[in-house]
């Protein structure tokens, strides 16, 4: 029983640290889950000290934090490792805008052989004003499922004053989207250039390098 009741208490304790983890890292990640249990096997002996099952009471106290807690590590473990996988979610969010960004170069050309072979206006399309939309809802992606509330009052997702930027004229056209994981800009324009920069594009009407 001098070992049993110290066994029983890693599970919560280790449940109360991922509870308190989350608040600052809300994905699973097997290294701060490894960290954690070592953590708790490492309170066990002062805990154990002042939480003695020197009474039936306690023994079941010890016994129901057991029984509760363990399947909600496994769960947390399965759901977490399935649903916050940040490896293929977040490496994504860049290549998800780029590729959306160089689908409309597409709808432009469209848009410019139906439009007496003009680019005026084509910021003003569904599409481009989509656009705008779609990637701020992707920049919020870099930080949804991993910062925990706490982290995201410190590092909060990579926004801009202009997730995205469209400027055109009769002859040319230029939009670039801003990638909030390597935090730099996406341009596609209708010279045929694509290409990332640190810096807007502004009010240009062709991609700078």
């Amino acid at each position: 029983m001098k070992y049993l009741h110290k066994i029983a208490l890693v599970p919560p304790i280790l449940f109360g640290l991922l509870l308190i983890s989350r608040l600052f890292y809300a994905c699973y990640s097997e290294i701060i889950f490894l960290v954690l249990l070592a953590l708790s096997v490492a309170l066990v002996k002062p805990i154990a000290a002042k939480f003695k099952p020197d009474s039936s009471f306690r023994r079941i106290i010890i016994a129901l934090l057991f029984l509760i807690t363990t399947p909600l590590i496994f769960l947390h473990i399965i759901l977490g490792d399935l649903y916050f996988d940040s490896s293929t979610r977040n490496s994504g969010i860049d290549s998800t805008i780029v590729q959306y960004t160089n689908n409309l170069r597409a709808q432009a050309e469209v848009y410019y052989f139906n439009n007496n072979e003009l680019y005026e206006s084509v910021c003003s399309t569904a599409e481009f004003v989509a656009a705008n939309t779609f990637v701020t809802n992707w920049m919020g992606k870099k930080s949804v499922g991993c910062f925990g509330p706490l982290l995201n009052q410190f590092n909060p997702s990579y926004l801009v004053d202009n997730p995205t930027t469209c400027n055109d004229s009769a002859e040319a056209y230029a939009v670039e989207a801003a990638l909030p994981q390597t935090e730099k800009y996406y341009c596609v324009d209708s010279s045929g250039q694509a290409i990332r920069s640190e810096i807007s594009i502004g009010s240009k009407l062709q991609c700078s390098e």
